[in-house]
Order: C-alpha cells, then sequence, then structure tokens
C-alpha cells in the first residue's frame, strides 16, 4: 500500500495521511483545494488537501503512469492501459479518453501540458500528440520515433512553439 502524505512545510509535522491502493511513483499535482494523484493499481485520486478526505476516485485498466495537469476545471493524466484521460477535476467524472499508442509496448508517456485550449503529451512510441483539451480530438501528430523505442521528455510551449527531448541516439 502506497500513502500519500501531508506535512508542514515550515515545521515538518505530519498534517495528514492518506492510503492508496498501491504504491504511488507518479508526483501530485494541486489545484483548487485538491490534490490529485494515481497508483500503480489504476486507480487516480482527488483529496482535500486541507484534510486528506478522498473527494472521489477513478479507475483505469492500469498504472497510472504520469503526473496530472489540471486545467479549466479538467484534470488530465496517461495510464499504462495506453489511454489519455481527461476527467471533471470536481466529480472524477470522465470526460473523455484518447488511446496513445496502438502497441502494447508503449504504454509510458509524458507529463501533459495544456496551453491554450490545446493539450500536448509525448509517448514512449516516439509520437508527440496534439489534442483539443476540451474534446480529445487529434488536431496532429509528430514522429520523432526513428523506427526505434523513443521516450519523450514532457513538452514545453512558448510563443507559439513547443519544445521536447528525446532518447534517440
Amino acid at each position: 500500500i502506497g500513502h500519500m502524505y501531508a506535512i508542514d512545510a515550515n515545521t515538518g509535522k505530519t498534517k495528514w495521511i492518506s492510503a492508496a491502493s498501491q504504491i504511488i511513483f507518479v508526483s501530485p499535482t494541486y489545484a483548487s483545494g485538491l490534490v490529485y494523484y494515481g497508483d500503480v493499481a489504476g486507480y487516480f485520486y482527488a483529496l482535500d488537501a486541507f484534510t486528506g478526505a478522498e473527494k472521489w476516485r477513478y479507475k483505469t485498466d492500469n498504472a497510472t503512469s504520469t503526473t496530472p495537469t489540471v486545467a479549466n476545471g479538467v484534470v488530465y493524466f496517461g495510464s499504462d492501459d495506453q489511454y489519455l484521460y481527461a476527467l471533471n477535476a470536481s466529480t472524477g467524472s470522465l470526460i473523455w479518453k484518447f488511446k496513445l499508442s496502438p502497441i502494447a509496448d508503449y504504454a509510458s508517456f509524458s507529463n501533459p501540458t495544456v496551453v491554450e485550449g490545446v493539450l500536448y503529451i509525448g509517448g514512449y512510441n516516439g509520437i508527440v500528440y496534439a489534442l483539443d483539451a476540451l474534446t480529445g480530438s487529434l488536431k496532429w501528430q509528430y514522429d520523432d520515433s526513428h523506427g526505434d523505442n523513443d521516450g519523450l521528455s514532457s513538452p514545453a510551449v512558448l510563443n507559439g512553439i513547443l519544445y521536447f527531448g528525446d532518447l534517440y541516439n
């Protein structure tokens, strides 16, 4: 079992501890009074940041594999079930999901980035995807795979330019 901890940054004293169903490998994200994170059992959680009380949880078909991103009331995260999820950040209800990789071995993704209504995410398959953040529809994709397993770093966007790194030699 994994745990999410809230520790007072000034004193080091425990504020609360919340148990997850399994180990937690991804970093949590805070937005609007909630802490979001996922575990290796495929559960994705929203906790009250002040009390640690679970607000909701959502089950995917495999481990959550990205640090979540929250934008405009939607929380986005990737799962090793090959899908990118968009959930209502307040209720946990599914808005949309997008299959990022048709190949089972390519289940790891970078962390999603949302800028001006577009979600950008890179996959271990070497493809950067640009999706409409509201609908999940594909706007474009860029293949940087070089014919090999080619993990991508989390994208950054500034002034209309998308930046990312890869593992290609």
